[in-house]
């Protein structure tokens, strides 16, 4: 109510009450006892306060037992699964995230495995495209990093978006090709995004001329962009310094620009991704830049928008009120791709 939430639970008939219950989260960094509930006759509470129109991801940490929140019907699918959803009074849902059965459905194809150039391990993309695409002429291409999890609908929704977008005339038509950082039991992303020339190589100079080999794409680096969250969102920037001849559109959503300066998870070697962007000739760049305010990265992109605006690049950019979260990625996809992709492009 208003900007406060109350957490509430008590155990189900039959269980013994517990040591402890926390509050675990995008409020407190997915902390297992940060946000401890406190006992009050049988029930266990805790009060925060947020924006009005916040929207987070919990789970209730009950003896060290992960649970879903079982008085709330509200879900957000994350990496790792299912989480609870509070959504504050002000909050309102993006209506393009969910699929409209009167709006013709672009086609997701089957998965085709890559292996060629300097990056020697396969690799498996999909590329959607729009309805009608056999009668619109030659389309611009959004390279999707972390491809399976944007086209899957309880996490990026990208698919339901672009077809409802595009279907209303906010987005020129497009292709994507999703690019999944997947093999067997493996997600490389950290590997393939973390300052790896080899896959930028390979997304650069063998993805790129694949599509374009085999479907009618508007060539050239304005007519192709990059899109990635986290991790993803490092490499979209980092692939543009690398082979600024081929991509010169860029949406970033919430980015992990911190692994380039020292820290303790991954090795950097040279200048940061900020200086590597500042570097790039002036005025060559058109970005969309989206974070969260909730123990989000909306200070490091606070920071590369400025390094682009000082750069004379096209930039557009966007908080909320929010987490590192699926649910924060996927409404704001919309956004991203009007800046990108007008429909004055088609």
């Amino acid at each position: 109510r208003g900007d406060t939430a109350l957490f509430l639970w008590r155990p189900a008939p039959g269980e013994p009450a517990p040591a402890a219950v926390a509050l675990a989260g995008d409020l407190n960094g997915w902390s297992p006892t940060a946000s401890p509930l406190t006992p009050v006759g049988g029930v266990w509470v805790r009060r925060e306060s947020l924006a009005p129109a916040s929207r987070v991801d919990y789970k209730l940490v009950v003896d060290g037992d992960w649970r879903l929140d079982p008085a709330n019907p509200l879900r957000q699918w994350g990496g790792a699964g299912p989480n609870a959803e509070l959504r504050m009074p002000e909050w309102r849902p993006e209506p393009l995230t969910v699929r409209d059965p009167g709006v013709p459905a672009g086609t997701l194809g089957p998965p085709d495995t890559l292996r060629a150039g300097r990056y020697d391990a396969p690799v498996v993309v999909r590329v959607y495209e729009p309805a009608g695409a056999h009668a619109r002429g030659p389309l611009p291409t959004l390279y999707v990093t972390d491809g399976g999890d944007y086209a899957d609908d309880r996490l990026g929704a990208l698919v339901t978006v672009l077809d409802n977008a595009i279907d209303a005339g906010l987005v020129a038509p497009l292709r994507a090709v999703f690019i999944d950082p997947r093999w067997e039991a493996s997600n490389r992303r950290a590997e393939q995004y973390v300052q790896n020339a080899a896959f930028a190589s390979f997304v650069a100079d063998d993805l790129v001329p694949w599509v374009e080999g085999r479907y009618d794409a508007v060539p050239g680096r304005g007519g192709r962009a990059v899109l990635g969250t986290s991790l993803g969102g490092l490499f979209a920037a980092y692939v543009a310094t690398q082979h600024p001849d081929v991509f010169g559109r860029l949406a970033i959503q919430s980015p992990a620009f911190w692994v380039s300066e020292p820290n303790d998870w991954a090795a950097w070697e040279g200048p940061t991704i900020y200086d590597a962007v500042a570097s790039l000739p002036p005025g060559t760049l058109t970005v969309h830049l989206s974070a969260g305010t909730i123990r989000d990265t909306h200070e490091q992109a606070r920071r590369m928008r400025d390094v682009l605006v000082a750069g004379g690049h096209a930039v557009s950019y966007v908080e909320v009120p929010e987490g590192h979260s699926w649910g924060n990625w996927r409404a704001l996809l919309d956004d991203a791709l009007v800046a990108l992709f007008p429909p004055t492009d088609s």
